[in-house]
């Protein structure tokens, strides 16, 4: 079953700022400078993965109206630094 869904300007501007991460992330693990190192090249590529991935979550907070999912990704996700 396909249903469509009207998105809400929050949710507009929250992709529209996810699709501006994403394109850098995908930029920087492009051009990230590679060696003959696999295990280096691997760990430079994933430094704007993660950097990314930083940024997402908070921008999900920022633009996050459900109060239960900012509470898991702050402190679950963000806060302890595991993950």
């Amino acid at each position: 079953m396909n249903t469509q869904y009207q998105l809400s300007d929050v949710a507009k501007n929250y992709l529209s700022a996810y699709h501006c991460i994403l394109d850098e992330m995908i930029k920087g693990m492009s051009m990230a400078p590679l060696t003959d190192s696999i295990s280096e090249n691997f760990i430079i590529q994933m430094i704007p993965h993660h950097m990314a991935a930083i940024e997402m979550s908070q921008h999900s907070q920022i633009y996050d109206q459900y109060p239960p999912a900012e509470y898991r990704i702050k402190y679950h996700y963000i806060s302890d630094g595991k993950h």
